[in-house]
């Protein structure tokens, strides 16, 4: 359930940036090897990832935030055991 949440962001950011975001998680490629690949600078794909990696980093936090939020709203209301 999670992975999926997971590959659910991935799916949602803009194509290059997730076609970057694979080559170098996925297939383990170097930046230097998806610029030359995808013909861009070394410095575009160091952009796209950080961007990508923000964007994952975000949603996260977000999601444990609410859960931290759900778990203090549960026990105020000794729904929680």
């Amino acid at each position: 359930e999670e992975e999926a949440l997971v590959w659910n962001w991935i799916d949602a950011l803009p194509t290059e940036r997730r076609n970057i975001f694979l080559m170098a998680k996925q297939q383990g490629m170097k930046y230097k090897e998806i610029a030359e690949q995808l013909d861009i600078s070394v410095k575009t794909v160091e952009g796209q990832m950080g961007k990508a990696l923000k964007t994952l980093r975000d949603k996260a936090i977000k999601i444990y935030l609410f859960l931290i939020y759900l778990e203090k709203i549960m026990k105020i209301f000794k729904i929680c055991r």
